[in-house]
């Protein structure tokens, strides 16, 4: 029997998590005031992650400096028609690997230049927008992208966690180039 690649990746990356678990640990979103009890060490930043889906995201998976497993719980704050995560990090280089759709179903994410984001030290890290999409063919499929929906973060982060966004330089660290960022820090107070 012949498998296809994404089928024996499918397979093969679940057993690599469970192998792996000591290292991988499961980061909550994080309150305000819980963020501000305990500055950020030197070699941490914050990040910001959002997440619009038509399916139950449980967790999206992240390796680098020090891999971890975002948990999303229905209990986090949406805004935008979006749900955000907000934590500390440390600061490096991270890979988005897979989304966890109920702990039966993973989704491993392989282009690995569409996923690469990093988390600068001392700043908020905002990532991007994970968006999903169900498409059911004759099997059922999922249309995921990062897009960056800095307006929204920027708002979110504004709203929600006002001392934090006013005490640390906002940043898109996502893929790709953000203009937003910099045209709206020029713009006069």
């Amino acid at each position: 029997m012949k498998l296809n690649s994404q089928f024996k990746t499918l397979l093969i990356l679940p057993i690599i998590f469970i192998l792996a678990g000591c290292g991988l640990s499961h980061v909550k979103t994080t309150s305000e005031s819980l963020l501000l009890s305990k500055p950020l060490a030197e070699d941490e930043g914050l990040l910001v992650l959002g997440i619009k889906s038509d399916s139950f995201v449980q967790g999206v998976y992240l390796f680098g400096k020090k891999s971890m497993v975002i948990d999303y719980k229905k209990g986090n704050t949406f805004d935008f028609n979006r749900q955000y995560w907000v934590g500390k990090v440390k600061a490096g280089n991270y890979h988005i690997v897979q989304i966890d759709f109920n702990g039966n179903y993973f989704m491993p994410l392989d282009e690995r230049e569409k996923w690469s984001v990093s988390v600068a030290p001392q700043k908020i890290n905002y990532i991007g927008d994970l968006e999903i999409e169900l498409i059911l063919a004759n099997d059922i499929t999922f249309k995921t992208e990062l897009m960056n929906r800095t307006s929204y973060a920027m708002e979110y982060m504004e709203r929600y966690y006002p001392n934090l966004f006013s005490n640390h330089p906002f940043e898109f660290n996502g893929v790709g180039v953000d203009e937003f960022s910099s045209f709206m820090s020029k713009l006069p107070e």
